[in-house]
């Protein structure tokens, strides 16, 4: 449980390094209070790789389907 903590902490720290250079500074406080509320922001990144997943698979699903048409 703690190494997916770990690797959340680590993937969410690189996030924000590599958002800084494009938000505006009211977006950086919020993610600032997203990136210390660990509660908070470990819900928000189980979301965000929710929704990538869905997103994948609905990507597989549909080019399967059409490989199936031709």
């Amino acid at each position: 449980m703690d190494s997916i903590f770990s690797f959340l902490d680590e993937f969410l720290r690189k996030s924000i390094m590599n958002i800084m250079e494009f938000k505006s500074d009211k977006e950086l406080r919020v993610l600032n209070e997203l990136y210390n509320d660990k509660r908070l922001c470990v819900r928000f990144w189980y979301r965000f790789y929710k929704k990538q997943r869905i997103i994948k698979t609905l990507k597989f699903k549909k080019r399967r389907i059409i490989n199936e048409l031709f």
